[in-house]
């Protein structure tokens, strides 16, 4: 339903040389058309992270008055040759890339949701729910907001799983806040953001990992230093999830703490 602006499709569609960024003006004939088109892209930024994760959408919807009749927006009109790291492909194309080499694409977004990590990184590979309080009662035990989506080198990390020092785990999350604003999630529903801060055992435990983390933390993940980054989680119950963070932390620390005073 899109139109180029009035000054034509090279000032709608371009790149900014200096941001190497694609930039994108479009124009729509009514006003529900443009919110439609925003839902789309900040539906496929959570359904495909590896691709949409860099999208920044301007929240604002400008009117217009058009001197001349604009023109319609078509795929044919894509010139590959533009940009050489542009290609010709769609997410279909990509799709069936994926596929022919045995791999599968399926997303969870609720995974996606209570991980640290990009899940779309390494297609087909198993996530595991990492439980912040273990307990036998079903109900903490059962509790969607008591884990952390987590691939299986994060695991080992989080719950000292197959680790040098035995019983030490080497990441620990730390709870930070959460925000007062609900963000649109892709499951029918609101949720809020919690930021936590991923801390490392030591500093070579961090320098160690920092190729392996760095490379599948999700797109918003910030390095503070070689012992800690920034990252968030989007729970069920805000609340719930922090008394069970706050628990394993505890935990992690207690730990750190022997480790540390038994190797003086």
């Amino acid at each position: 339903m899109a139109f180029y602006c009035e000054n034509g499709n090279k000032k709608s569609i371009f790149y900014e040389e200096a941001a190497r960024d694609l930039s994108i003006n479009l124009l729509f004939k009514h006003e529900e058309e443009a919110f439609a088109f925003q839902n789309s892209l900040v539906n496929f930024r959570f359904i495909h992270p590896s691709f949409g994760s860099k999208i920044r959408i301007d929240e604002a919807v400008d009117p217009v008055h058009l001197q001349v009749a604009p023109t319609r927006v078509f795929h044919q009109h894509f010139d590959g040759a533009d940009n050489n790291e542009s290609p010709f492909l769609s997410l279909a194309d990509i799709r069936h890339v994926l596929s022919s080499q045995g791999e599968s694409v399926s997303y969870d977004p609720i995974k996606a949701l209570q991980s640290l990590e990009d899940i779309t990184v390494f297609p087909g590979t198993k996530y595991y729910w990492c439980h912040l309080l273990i307990t036998q009662s079903k109900k903490d035990k059962n509790d969607e907001n008591n884990c952390i989506w987590g691939s299986w080198v994060f695991h080992q990390y989080f719950d000292a799983l197959n680790t040098e020092n035995i019983g030490i785990p080497l990441i620990a999350v730390k709870y930070v806040c959460t925000s007062e604003q609900t963000e649109d999630m892709p499951v029918d529903e609101t949720r809020k953001r919690v930021s936590v801060e991923i801390q490392f055992f030591d500093s070579d435990t961090g320098r160690r990992a920092a190729f392996a983390f760095q490379s599948m933390m999700k797109f918003g993940t910030n390095v503070a230093d070689v012992l800690r980054y920034e990252s968030f989680l989007h729970p069920k119950d805000p609340a719930k999830m922090k008394k069970y963070l706050d628990y394993k932390y505890a935990e992690t620390m207690k730990a750190w703490l022997e480790e540390t005073t038994r190797s003086q």
